[in-house]
């Protein structure tokens, strides 16, 4: 389900963050998952975070979520904090296996010093199976190891 998560300090170490929407036109909380730290979200050096992109169509209901357009390009806060550390964009590593929608190209930026954002672009065809981008070099790829 989507929700809205509060917590106070946090550090995310090899995490994985299961993030769900639901809604593109929606807002967080209704539309999609937001985690908000009121202190300091620390990733943890040498650690990888994986962001799993879920689509719902309906609460708790995986499908193709509502109101995508596969020509627009979607940025969505997906953390907030009062202060965020050691974030470095090549330690994400986006999973699409469970985006339903179109094919996608995604990434995870810093956004401000206190949000963390996953950004989702148009793609091109074929599947989303654990697509990812890595930001810092500006390469894409499977999760495999295998080119696109």
């Amino acid at each position: 389900n989507v929700g809205s998560l509060t917590t106070a300090d946090i550090t995310w170490s090899n995490a994985v963050y299961h993030w769900n929407i639901l809604d593109f036109n929606g807002a967080y909380g209704t539309g999609w998952d937001r985690l908000n730290s009121t202190g300091t979200l620390t990733l943890a050096a040498g650690s990888t975070t994986t962001v799993k992109l879920v689509t719902l169509n309906a609460p708790g209901s995986f499908g193709a979520a509502l109101n995508f357009d596969n020509s627009v390009t979607y940025t969505r806060l997906i953390a907030s904090a009062k202060s965020i550390s050691g974030f470095a964009g090549h330690t994400f590593v986006v999973d699409t296996s469970e985006f339903a929608n179109d094919s996608i190209i995604a990434s995870v930026q810093l956004v401000s010093a206190t949000n963390i954002a996953v950004v989702i672009e148009p793609g091109v065809g074929g599947n989303n199976r654990a697509l990812y981008w890595d930001a810092d070099r500006f390469t894409a790829g499977l999760q495999n190891g295998t080119g696109l």
